[in-house]
């Protein structure tokens, strides 16, 4: 299932730096069923979007080959943080193949997770 439209939306991409600024959908299912009352994005969807976004800026599908490394240090809660950032950056560019990449998942105050993929 692509996570694009279903839990978030594309506000902006920016190539020159590889950030990408979304938008969380707070109405989306999965928040009404993680968790109700309390909606939080799940790591594995904090995960997700970093693949889609890093195709997005590839132009080419990727897929997750591996988790090298994933630290979540602060919930994402869409109504209390509904625009976040992913900033990326590519080891060897964007041209190589596995692309081995680490994204950095903020809002303007908070740091909410440290990612190091590596995408095939």
């Amino acid at each position: 299932m692509k996570l694009l439209d279903n839990i978030y939306s594309v506000e902006a991409i920016d190539l020159a730096s590889s950030t990408v600024t979304i938008k969380l959908l707070a109405d989306s299912t999965i928040y009404r069923a993680h968790f109700p009352e309390m909606p939080v994005t799940p790591g594995v969807c904090i995960i997700g979007i970093a693949v889609e976004l890093a195709s997005a800026l590839s132009g080419t599908d990727l897929q997750l080959a591996e988790v090298v490394n994933a630290k979540f240090l602060s919930l994402i809660d869409p109504r209390r943080s509904p625009e976040i950032q992913y900033k990326f950056s590519f080891k060897n560019g964007l041209d190589t193949r596995p692309l081995n990449c680490s994204a950095v998942v903020a809002d303007s105050s908070t740091t909410f997770a440290k990612l190091s993929l590596i995408l095939d």
